[in-house]
């Protein structure tokens, strides 16, 4: 019975180490995204188990899907990168430039 114990003890004890290193992971990646100054990242959120990193969100373009991977791979702890991030078209139409427009 104290064998239980002490095993179940020690199995807590790395679940409490395995969330502080997952929270650490994150708010580093997370910092990792604010570093590129590219207001589209923020609202791209990260899961971190066993070296894996999974990003998602929207992005505009895949210059910043690649962008947000590229900076989440550098961060100590991060194996591999599960990059679930989806490039969505802007909200507003962009008017074609007419060279030929009166201002």
């Amino acid at each position: 019975m104290n064998a239980l114990l002490e095993l179940s003890r020690a199995v807590d004890e790395t679940a409490i180490v395995l969330n502080q290193r997952s929270v650490r992971i994150k708010q580093a990646v997370s910092a990792e995204l604010a570093s590129t100054q590219q207001g589209a990242l923020k609202g791209v959120t990260c899961e971190y188990e066993h070296g894996m990193l999974q990003l998602r969100g929207n992005v505009h373009s895949y210059y910043l899907k690649q962008l947000a991977q590229e900076h989440a791979r550098r961060v100590d702890g991060v194996t591999h990168v599960i990059n679930s991030i989806r490039v969505v078209q802007n909200e507003k139409p962009v008017r074609p430039f007419r060279a030929n427009r009166r201002i």
